[in-house]
């Protein structure tokens, strides 16, 4: 079984500069598990390595897509793992880092797919939100399968759709799949590891972190991409490029665009602490000479 490292943690928490220190140390090669990272041309307010780290050490699944796609966990899944083989054939260590979990878990365990989507069906679906509303069409997944309907917003379509499409199609439950899968394969010998970092400490990094990606030029950035990609799938969702929407309408300040950015990016580490906290096999660190503890511990077995 392949060996590999995995360094997570919430946004502004340093992933990125001690796998740069562990990637050199321990000859790895470094893959990207950031689902904002994989998107060409989102620079600024990614906080992507420089090129300067680029050339230091290889790093593996950054800008692979363009802003019209729809990249999934699943399409991660797939293509880590045959980053990793490669990196293993070469001799070196794959070392991912990033803060979104479920790339992580697909990457770990496999990734529940479920029936094959059927376009037909998916259609009808889509058709019954259009003439009976969104709401309705949760209820109905409501009465079918209450427990993924309480893993899904009323709000989102797209995971709705897919939930009853699964049970329309295979005559089971999403739940009960999920279940049955369970994410209880291994699929590597993994050391996971995750940063440690006082909260106060974490929310002033990343208030002055946006305060530097503003002086960068992250609304031009931002305006460009809305210009280049008006039908993007990402760019609306994106933190520290939606918010920019109300402001190029006169609607609010630039001010409180900062705080806006600041405020959904602090949201977001917690939501990333609070998932990670929840993962126990990761192994938390507040320093490089802890890592390279556990490092040194796990390879002499």
């Amino acid at each position: 079984m392949i060996s590999i490292y995995i360094l997570a943690g919430p946004t502004a928490s340093g992933k990125s500069k001690t796998a740069l220190k562990l990637a050199e140390k321990f000859n790895c090669e470094i893959i990207n598990a950031d689902s904002k990272q994989v998107y060409r041309e989102i620079d600024i307010g990614t906080s992507k390595p420089s090129l300067e780290e680029y050339k230091k050490i290889p790093h593996h699944l950054f800008n692979i897509c363009d802003l019209s796609q729809q990249y999934t966990a699943l399409d991660y899944q797939r293509d880590a793992e045959k980053v990793i083989y490669e990196i293993h054939q070469r001799g070196k260590i794959p070392l991912v880092v990033g803060g979104t979990g479920l790339y992580l878990k697909a990457l770990l365990h496999g990734f529940f797919e479920g029936p094959k989507a059927q376009p037909q069906l998916r259609v009808e679906i889509e058709e019954k939100i259009k003439n009976e509303g969104l709401l309705s069409v949760y209820h109905w997944l409501c009465k079918v399968d209450p427990d993924s309907a309480q893993k899904i917003k009323a709000t989102d379509p797209v995971r709705i759709i897919r939930a009853l499409e699964v049970y329309l199609v295979s005559g089971k439950l999403m739940s009960v799949l999920q279940k049955e899968h369970a994410f209880l394969k291994n699929n590597y010998q993994a050391l996971q590891m995750g940063i440690e970092i006082d909260r106060d400490e974490l929310y002033r990094r990343i208030d002055q972190r946006v305060l530097d990606m503003v002086k960068q030029g992250l609304e031009a950035e931002a305006k460009i991409l809305f210009e280049k990609w008006p039908h993007s799938p990402i760019l609306p969702k994106a933190i520290g490029y939606k918010e920019w929407m109300p402001y190029w309408k006169n609607e609010i300040t630039e001010d409180e665009v900062i705080g806006l950015i600041q405020k959904n990016t602090r949201n977001y580490a917690k939501r990333q602490l609070t998932w990670f906290r929840n993962q126990e096999k990761i192994n938390w660190v507040k320093n490089f000479d802890e890592v390279t503890l556990l490092i040194e511990k796990f390879r002499s077995g």
